[in-house]
């Protein structure tokens, strides 16, 4: 196999598995948001935590993951977000969007 997805660092980890610095940020971020939105109560919705993307200087783009689902920038970080199957109230953060 060729190509970043046969690539590996230390450890065995595949590269494409280790977020950037500004993921890692982004997804602290995004943690920090749904359990504000927990805290109050409600079920926490996708399109609330959009809102907050937007919020915090994010912009939602024009464009769509594989999915479907709207993406986004924050902090140099290029993502998508959707509800977790199977898990009510979860949301899904999904970073392979940057490589489109």
């Amino acid at each position: 196999m060729t190509g970043p997805e046969s690539k590996t660092q230390a450890g065995g980890v595949a590269a494409e598995e280790v977020l950037t610095f500004d993921e890692e940020n982004v997804l602290s971020s995004i943690r920090e948001v749904v359990t504000g939105i927990r805290a109050l109560g409600p079920p926490v919705e996708v399109k609330d935590v959009e809102e907050a993307v937007v919020l915090l200087g994010g912009s939602a783009s024009s464009e769509t993951d594989n999915a479907g689902f709207r993406i986004f920038n924050l902090r140099g970080a290029r993502f998508s977000l959707r509800p977790a199957l199977g898990s009510p109230g979860a949301i899904e953060i999904s970073f392979s969007c940057a490589n489109l």
